[in-house]
């Protein structure tokens, strides 16, 4: 469970606040809302990137957790994932399991990398220098780093932006598959209904709404992303 107590952050003319929220176990959980409206800053707050704020992981305080009790807890998908350094795609995977055992691969490191690797359809480039991938191969990576860390809480941040149809359906379907508690920024609405469990809908820095994904109306849609949306049983369509 994580729960997070009243949170703050301000930056610049930007302002968001949370008021008291509860993630439960397994739970999937998709933050949606326009551009700039804090859905980045929510999950980087969530991690502790931007300061200590009032949360807890399974009643720890995230304030009162080192740096490995972090790593050991949650993984982040960051929005802009980059590697400088030409590591091949393998050890960039692997490099998630660095949090179990600070390094020192096993076998056992090897075999759960490698199956990583093909879950996220990568298998094929697990010799080639990440920096010669393109954008979506390079979020592929990134995101079988992430759930190669093993961790009961992952963080997502638009883990299907750059990726075609297929690939960004399989992503899908692993989160659903998941045991993991897992909290996401999204952009494509139908995905986020139909794939997570519970909406996080936020405008100008403030949670609008936070409803079940089978409860989402248009109206919630229109107020949040000022369009106007025509409904279907099982996809929205916008209009501008």
């Amino acid at each position: 469970m994580i729960k997070y107590r009243k949170i703050s952050f301000k930056r610049d003319d930007f302002r968001l606040d949370i008021g008291g929220l509860v993630v439960e176990h397994n739970q999937k959980v998709a933050i949606l809302g326009e551009n700039g409206c804090g859905k980045s800053t929510f999950i980087n707050l969530s991690c502790g990137l931007l300061g200590n704020q009032r949360i807890e992981f399974n009643g720890k305080r995230l304030k009162d957790m080192d740096t490995q009790d972090r790593a050991r807890t949650f993984a982040l998908f960051a929005q802009n994932p980059e590697v400088t350094f030409p590591f091949t795609v393998f050890e960039i995977v692997r490099m998630g399991r660095f949090a179990v055992n600070g390094g020192a691969h096993t076998q056992a490191d090897n075999d759960k990398t490698f199956e990583m690797l093909t879950l996220f359809d990568i298998l094929k480039y697990s010799k080639r220098k990440f920096t010669e991938l393109s954008g979506g191969e390079k979020r592929r990576v990134m995101l079988a780093r992430a759930f190669n860390q093993d961790t009961p809480f992952l963080f997502l941040d638009e883990p299907v932006s750059m990726l075609d149809i297929r690939h960004s359906l399989e992503i899908m379907n692993i989160i659903d598959d998941s045991d993991k508690t897992i909290v996401a920024s999204m952009h494509d609405i139908n995905l986020a209904a139909r794939h997570f469990d519970r909406l996080i809908m936020m405008k100008e820095g403030q949670i609008v709404y936070d409803t079940l994904s089978r409860e989402l109306t248009p109206q919630m849609i229109e107020e949040v992303y000022n369009v106007k949306v025509s409904s279907s049983i099982h996809n929205f369509g916008f209009i501008i």
